[in-house]
C-alpha cells in the first residue's frame, strides 16, 4: 500500500541522518521532483539532490538541454564526494549507463564568479585549450562584451562555449 500525500517525504526526512547518505529510487521523474521539494520542506537542513533524467531517448538526434547536463554533472559529483544526505534517482535514470568516475573527475572543474583561473595548475601541464576542445568546447572570438572571460598571460582572450 502506498503512503498518502506527503507521508513518504516525511518518512525520508525523519529517517535520513547527516553523514549517512541515503538513496531513494522513485518510479518516475515527477515523483523524484516531488520528493525533493517535499523533503526540503520537512527538513531544510538536509542536502537533498535529485539526479535528473536526460529527457531524450537514446536514438534521438537532439542533445539534452545544457542546464540539464550541468545539473546532472553537479549531482554526480556530489554523489561521488558524499556531499548529500538524500539522493533521489528515478528508476529509468538509474538504469542508464554512467561514465566511469575517473572519466568524470578528469574532465570537470568548478568555476565561481570573479575566481582566478590558474590554467597551468588546472591543466596539470597539459594544453588547457586541447583539454577544453576534447570536452566539446571551442575557442570564440576575443573578449568584446560582458560575459566573456580574459585569461591573463595569454595573447588573446577567450570565451569557451559548448557546441
Amino acid at each position: 500500500m502506498l503512503p498518502h500525500g506527503s507521508a513518504d517525504a516525511l518518512f525520508f526526512a525523519r529517517f535520513a541522518r547527516p553523514g549517512q547518505p541515503l538513496f531513494v529510487l522513485t518510479s518516475n521523474a515527477l515523483d523524484a521532483e516531488r520528493l525533493r521539494e517535499e523533503i526540503g520542506w520537512f527538513a531544510p537542513s538536509l542536502r537533498v539532490h535529485r539526479l535528473p533524467d536526460w529527457e531524450t531517448l537514446p536514438y534521438d538526434q537532439l542533445s539534452p538541454h545544457p542546464d540539464l547536463v550541468s545539473e546532472r554533472l553537479a549531482t554526480l559529483y556530489q554523489f561521488s564526494q558524499g556531499q548529500f544526505d538524500i539522493g533521489i534517482v528515478p528508476v529509468t535514470t538509474a538504469m542508464t549507463r554512467l561514465c566511469p568516475r575517473e572519466y568524470l573527475s578528469g574532465r570537470s572543474f568548478f568555476l565561481k564568479t570573479k575566481a582566478r583561473l590558474d590554467l597551468v595548475r588546472l591543466g596539470a601541464g597539459l594544453d588547457f585549450h586541447a583539454v577544453l576542445r576534447t570536452c566539446g568546447h571551442w575557442l570564440a572570438a576575443p573578449v568584446a562584451a560582458a560575459g566573456h572571460a580574459d585569461a591573463p598571460g595569454l595573447k588573446y582572450s577567450m570565451q569557451y562555449t559548448k557546441r
